[in-house]
């Protein structure tokens, strides 16, 4: 069995504070900022909190979804600001690119049914101190796809149509492009892999 190790969700880069663990161990995952249109619905203000009261965006005090925006202190722009839900854990799928040539992509698309994908991300405790990285989740593959960008459009369409809940598919879905580059200028070209999983 492969597990595969990958580093997600918001931090210093593009969300401010930096999220926490409390001394128990209980932590709230916040997805990075999606950087360009997409088609998915949810935002930092309508995913609650998993452990109180509030949602995502209460947590958060700016976003900076790339490095020319920047929502500053602005309550109302973070809290409809949607989500990257990349992996999404609700519905067990995760999407990737890099620059080609990438081990990295390849080694996700070279996974078989029942290898493991594990997620972790940065955390900092709440009474402050060094931030640390967890491990937050994992699932076991169920199928990996990977969409070449040289593939015609309604080749990739129907590709990504298998994959709904995928971050990936719903930028697709949402400007024609999978990337957050500008459609007519996604160079570097980069494949796609798209991880669907099941409970292990």
């Amino acid at each position: 069995m492969t597990v595969v190790l990958c580093g997600v969700g918001g931090d210093a880069g593009n969300v401010s504070p930096d999220p926490t663990v409390d001394g128990t161990g209980r932590f709230e995952y916040l997805p990075i900022p999606e950087k360009c249109d997409s088609a998915e619905t949810a935002s930092y203000g309508t995913i609650p909190l998993r452990h109180g009261e509030g949602t995502l965006a209460d947590r958060i005090d700016w976003l900076k979804p790339k490095a020319e925006d920047l929502d500053g202190d602005d309550p109302e722009g973070v809290r409809t600001h949607p989500l990257h839900r990349d992996p999404n854990f609700e519905h067990l799928t995760y999407g990737e690119h890099r620059r080609r040539p990438s081990p990295y992509v390849q080694t996700l698309a070279a996974l078989d049914p029942g290898d493991v994908v594990a997620f972790y991300t940065g955390l900092r405790p709440e009474d402050g101190g060094k931030k640390h990285r967890y491990l937050i989740g994992y699932f076991a593959v169920d199928s990996a796809t990977l969409i070449d960008p040289d593939l015609p459009a309604e080749e990739k369409r129907a590709l990504l149509a298998r994959h709904p809940h995928n971050a990936h598919a719903k930028r697709f879905e949402a400007r024609g492009a999978l990337y957050y580059q500008d459609p007519d200028n996604d160079a570097p070209v980069k494949p796609v892999v798209v991880v669907d999983g099941r409970e292990p």
